[in-house]
C-alpha cells in the first residue's frame, strides 16, 4: 500500500511537498508514509481517494468492517471483499456521487446512506445473513444491485425528488422494498424464490414501475 502511495504521486506528476498540502501532512509525514516507517490510516486512504478522485479498494476477513464517510462535494469508489462478520457503510454528506461494490460472506451488511443532491450506485454480492439499504435523502439518484441468498433482504427509501432503481437476485426467505417520498421514480425488479415478498410506495407525483419475476410454479 504505501509503494502504491508512491506510485500514485509519481503517476500525478506530484512533489512530495505539493502531495503532503493536498493531504493536509508535512512532507517528512509523507516521506514516512512511502517509506513505509508509517502505515497509512483507513482515514488516510479515505482522504487520499477523495481528494484525487481514486478507489477505495480492501480485502479483508476482519470481524466487523465500518466506514463512516462524511464530506462534501466527494465522488468516491469503494471496492470490499471481506468475509467479516459485520460490515458497515455510513455515508452523511451533501453534492456526493458513491460507487459501492462489496463482495462479502457476512453475516451483515448494512448500507445507510443520507445525503443531499446525491449519487449512489450499490452492488452487493453477499451470502450474509440479513442485507440492508436504507436512503434518506433529497434530490438523489440511487442505483441498487443486490445478489444475494440472504435469509432477509430489505430495502427502505424515504426520498423526495429521487430517481431510484433497484434490483434483487435472491432467494432469499423475505424480500421487502418500502419507499416513502414525493415526486420520485421508482424502477423494481425483483427475481427470487423468497417465501414472502412485500413492496411498499406511499407517495404522491410519482412515475411508478414495478415487475416481479418469481420462477416457474411459484
Amino acid at each position: 500500500m504505501n509503494e502504491r502511495l508512491k506510485m500514485l504521486r509519481k503517476y500525478l506528476n506530484l512533489s512530495q511537498k505539493s502531495f503532503a498540502e493536498k493531504l493536509g501532512i508535512t512532507d517528512s509525514g509523507l516521506s514516512n508514509l512511502e517509506s513505509g516507517k508509517r502505515n497509512l490510516t483507513e482515514q488516510m486512504i479515505i482522504s487520499i481517494c477523495r481528494e484525487f478522485n481514486v478507489n477505495i479498494s480492501i480485502h479483508t476477513s476482519a470481524r466487523e468492517v465500518t466506514y463512516p464517510l462524511t464530506w462534501d462535494n466527494g465522488d468516491v469508489t469503494i471496492s470490499i471483499h471481506t468475509s467479516a462478520r459485520e460490515v458497515t457503510l455510513t455515508f452523511s454528506d451533501y453534492d456526493a456521487s458513491y460507487y459501492i461494490s462489496i463482495h462479502t460472506s457476512a453475516r451483515e451488511v448494512t448500507n445507510f446512506p443520507l445525503a443531499l443532491s446525491a449519487t449512489f450506485r450499490i452492488s452487493i454480492h453477499t451470502s450474509a445473513r440479513e442485507v440492508t439499504v436504507s436512503a434518506d435523502m433529497l434530490l438523489g439518484l440511487e442505483a441498487i444491485s443486490i445478489h444475494t441468498s440472504a435469509r432477509e433482504v430489505t430495502k427502505r427509501a424515504i426520498i423526495i425528488n429521487a430517481l431510484d432503481f433497484i434490483s434483487i437476485h435472491t432467494s432469499a426467505r423475505e424480500v421487502t422494498t418500502t419507499g416513502g417520498g414525493y415526486c420520485y421514480k421508482y424502477r423494481i425488479s425483483i427475481h427470487t424464490s423468497a417465501r414472502e415478498v412485500t413492496n411498499w410506495f406511499p407517495f404522491d407525483c410519482s412515475l411508478s414501475e414495478f415487475q416481479s419475476t418469481l420462477p416457474q410454479g411459484k
